[in-house]
């Protein structure tokens, strides 16, 4: 068999393109993927760089603490209006002086409703003028306590 050393050195040279092509495309895929995969480790270098690690802290558990309470005191009240003797005066049970006021105002308003109403006083015959109603002041709008 004769064997021509061009056609012999054209294909040789044709399979080494081929390899080196082959070569070259493989060598490309390879440095490509260690590229990604470096800048995927810088990427999560750097995020990891920007969540904060949890530092274990001790929270207080809370506990049962006893709480100053405001005790009930007896107060001695009387209550009057303006131009009216004392209404009302009496005891009442109450955690301050300002509660024992407002309590005081009230059983004055309830003793002073229960009172009997006096008789009604017929009105005079003739033209009537309507008039302002009077200002209503009440026997116990002013409690002083002690």
């Amino acid at each position: 068999m004769i064997i021509d050393h061009n056609v012999r050195c054209r294909t040789k040279s044709r399979a080494s393109r081929h390899i080196k092509k082959m070569l070259s495309k493989t060598r490309l895929s390879l440095i490509l993927l260690i590229a990604v995969i470096l800048a995927s480790a810088i990427m999560l270098n750097h995020a990891s760089a920007q969540i904060p690690t949890p530092v274990p802290t001790f929270t207080p558990m809370p506990t049962m603490t006893p709480h100053p309470m405001a005790t009930a005191r007896f107060f001695h009240c009387s209550c009057s209006g303006p131009g009216y003797p004392v209404a009302w005066s009496g005891t009442v049970q109450a955690q301050n002086y300002f509660q024992a006021s407002q309590q005081a105002s009230g059983q004055c308003n309830g003793y002073v409703d229960r009172l009997p109403v006096s008789p009604e006083i017929p009105m005079r015959a003739g033209p009537i003028f309507p008039t302002p109603l009077p200002l209503q002041l009440s026997q116990c709008s002013s409690c002083a306590c002690n």
